[in-house]
């Protein structure tokens, strides 16, 4: 019974779709039709017309509706269309029912569900707008629960395996495209919302259920059982890296407090530091990140899917810098000073870690596109907001680092080579607007003293 009602669910998702897409072609077929530059084109008429022969002496308009609807442009897209749709089922069908698949019949939904995500994810990503704010995504996630619900009826509550399926058809696109679902009664009320460069939007209500729901997927794909072999090989941790990226720059939003001044990567040190439940769940992530990486050093199969997979291994690296960053900063605000901390050297190893996934060759860096490369060091902080660390443990902290990292490198460009400068110019470049490293310098002063005594 699962695999037919699957299936007609299916049937029904591709018919609307098609017509939702062969309507725009109709409508502007008919509509060229009546400017004389057009119809007058044999091409036109042969995309439009059934024979592509002029009638003279015609008494009713040459192109019509009933015409068009039976054209060859309509003809070729309906061929196309069930091509494309066929060869869909029949892969995700292989994909989803072999040997080491477990529950079947709930993945015959996860082939409707599928489809429904692609459109999902379309129009988010061409509409560039919060589509949580209109009616069509919600009956699109209507559909998605719907979907998901039958899915649950195959799958026991004990499996992580919903939680994927969870995280697939109700949040992927919403973390792709890093947006915060937000009312429009949000909107009139006192909080604000806004787009930045990375993608944040500030006091949303809406925000704080979102972050509890993602961090409970997270956990249960880290640490719950999953029957599927495949998803349990490595698949089911990809979610994680991934929620990862959304979750480090959204923390900042993740607290009633007022926002105070200043740049993200340091006000989020404050606010850890103003508000401790906020700074135990922040730990806790972080933890939970470190875990994965673990994993991935250590696992061979999990490695493998990271390395099939290295925009989410940018993902995690991000995060995990993004982590023991803003850890240290919350030290700082706490007067602790920072240079000899455990946090330190593991914010040093991960960096280490990073420059040579980036730099040296075979590494799954290495297969990304230019673009690819591009967007992961961006992602990575190459422009300076998760380095500021690595400067403060290299001049100030004096901590021996035998490498350049991508901050410094822009700074010697800029000063022609000169070494000399390289100190003056990465602290006075990164932390013009960051990060109180003068307070560094006096604790260090401090704990100096403290050590000659």
């Amino acid at each position: 019974m699962a695999y037919i009602e699957s299936f007609l669910l299916f049937l029904l998702v591709v018919i609307i779709t098609f017509l939702v897409l062969v309507t725009p072609i109709v409508i502007i077929g008919w509509i060229l039709s009546y400017v004389e530059f057009f119809n007058k084109r044999k091409f036109f008429q042969f995309l439009f017309l059934k024979k592509s022969k002029l009638i003279k002496d015609q008494t009713e308009p040459y192109f019509n509706i009933s015409k068009i609807v039976k054209s060859n442009a309509i003809v070729f897209f309906t061929i196309v269309y069930i091509t494309t749709v066929s060869v869909f089922y029949v892969k995700q069908s292989f994909n989803y029912y072999g040997k080491d698949r477990a529950y079947p019949q709930a993945k015959a939904y996860a082939i409707v569900g599928n489809s429904v995500f692609f459109i999902h994810s379309f129009l988010f990503s061409f509409s560039r707008i919060n589509i949580h704010e209109n009616n069509l995504d919600n009956k699109l996630m209507a559909f998605q629960d719907f979907i998901l619900n039958r899915m649950y009826q195959y799958i026991p509550k004990d499996d992580a395996e919903r939680e994927y399926w969870k995280y697939k058809f109700k949040y992927q696109s919403i973390i792709t495209q890093r947006y915060v679902p937000v009312s429009k009664e949000d909107r009139e009320s006192k909080y604000r919302f806004f787009r930045t460069e990375m993608g944040i939007a500030e006091y949303s209500p809406r925000l704080y259920p979102l972050m509890d729901e993602i961090q409970q997927i997270s956990k249960a794909l880290f640490y719950g059982n999953m029957k599927d072999i495949e998803l349990n090989q490595g698949k089911r941790y990809l979610p994680i890296a991934h929620i990862s990226y959304y979750l480090a720059n959204n923390f900042i939003n993740y607290t009633t407090l007022k926002r105070p001044e200043g740049d993200p990567y340091t006000v989020k040190g404050k606010l850890m530091f103003q508000d401790k439940t906020l700074y135990a769940k922040y730990l806790e992530y972080t933890n939970l990140l470190v875990a994965l990486q673990e994993k991935i050093d250590t696992n061979s199969a999990v490695k493998k899917v990271f390395e099939k997979n290295p925009m989410h291994q940018a993902f995690l690296f991000a995060s995990l810098l993004d982590g023991f960053d803003t850890i240290l900063r919350y030290k700082v605000f706490s007067n602790i000073y920072p240079c000899n901390l455990k946090e330190a050297q593991q914010f040093l190893d991960y960096h280490r870690q990073i420059n040579d996934w980036m730099e040296n060759k075979g590494t799954s860096f290495q297969t990304l596109s230019r673009r690819g490369q591009k967007a992961a060091k961006f992602i990575l902080g190459a422009s300076g907001g998760r380095q500021s660390f690595f400067i403060i443990a290299k001049y100030i902290c004096e901590i021996p680092i035998d490498y350049y990292n991508s901050w410094e490198k822009q700074a010697l460009k800029d000063s022609n080579g000169r070494k000399d400068l390289l100190k003056r110019y990465a602290i006075s470049g990164l932390f013009k607007d960051r990060f109180e490293y003068e307070k560094i310098i006096l604790m260090k002063e401090t704990h100096t003293k403290g050590e000659e005594k």
